[in-house]
């Protein structure tokens, strides 16, 4: 129990704003950022001409942490993402799909 509160100060002590990248298998690339609080934030990703909000959710498993994030563009595209990050880095990586089923890589910094 104490390892589990010293965890969650440490995460609410640090940066709160981390970078995405992403790359579609085609060829198309966006940026963003994700902001956190405790095991859940937002996450905000321009790609394609399009302005993805939305929020993403994650559990801890010892100093990693799993987690998925379901954006929405002003033009009513989806994205669902899952990735996975290291508590000690707050750096990750994953994939994203979106409603026509098209692949993405993702990378938090």
């Amino acid at each position: 129990m104490r390892h589990l509160l010293l965890l969650t100060a440490a995460l609410s002590l640090s940066a709160c704003s981390h970078t995405i990248t992403m790359l579609g298998r085609d060829g198309t690339s966006g940026t963003g950022t994700a902001t956190r609080g405790i095991g859940t934030g937002t996450m905000n990703v321009a790609m394609g001409g399009e302005s993805y909000a939305g929020k993403w959710t994650a559990v801890s498993a010892g100093m990693n942490s799993t987690g998925t994030a379901l954006l929405v563009s002003d033009k009513g595209s989806r994205l669902r993402c899952s990735f996975e990050y290291g508590g000690m880095t707050d750096a990750g990586f994953g994939s994203c799909k979106d409603g026509q089923d098209r692949a993405y890589d993702l990378q938090i910094e």
